[in-house]
């Protein structure tokens, strides 16, 4: 089963509005993540680490980590994060290439390939015996379950700590 990218989602909430019969009344608004229907930061919060919320990102927003850093991975994890390959699909005119080496920059290579990224990874790999680095971000989750057995409690913040330095 593949997962909708952030842009399919943001698609099917746009044809629920569009499928919507609007009336010429008074608005009254209605928070749906409560039961009072009235909105909260808490709500949102609740919403955004439920795993059946369909957007499976709890090892975030569950981390020790700050908030600025939690709203950046999950922009890194959900492929939204502006490198110069989104800013060209929504018509930015620019160079392409990373401002580290030649080639053209996206997220895998931002924070996997570049040599910049890879130097970073391969310092912190050197650290527990690691002889590779990760490509991506799945690649990640296998690196440091390879090289840091029972290291799922510093998989968000590692990766995090790591992506945010680069």
């Amino acid at each position: 089963m593949v997962k909708p990218t952030l842009f399919e989602q943001w698609m099917s909430v746009v044809d629920i509005v569009y499928q919507h019969h609007f009336a010429d009344t008074k608005d009254i608004p209605v928070w749906k993540w409560t039961k009072g229907k009235i909105f909260s930061t808490n709500s949102v919060y609740e919403f955004l680490t439920k795993e059946d919320s369909g957007l499976h990102y709890k090892h975030i927003w569950k981390a020790k980590i700050p908030y600025k850093i939690k709203i950046f991975m999950s922009l890194v994890e959900n492929n939204a994060i502006l490198t110069k390959d989104n800013l060209l699909r929504r018509h930015w005119i620019g160079d392409p290439t990373c401002c580290f080496c030649t080639e053209n920059e996206n997220i895998d290579h931002l924070f996997f390939l570049c040599p910049i990224a890879k130097i970073t990874w391969g310092i912190v790999g050197m650290c527990f015996g690691a002889n590779s680095v990760p490509r991506n971000m799945h690649q990640y989750k296998l690196w440091i379950a390879n090289w840091l057995p029972g290291g799922n409690t510093v998989y968000t913040s590692g990766c995090a700590a790591i992506c945010w330095a680069i």
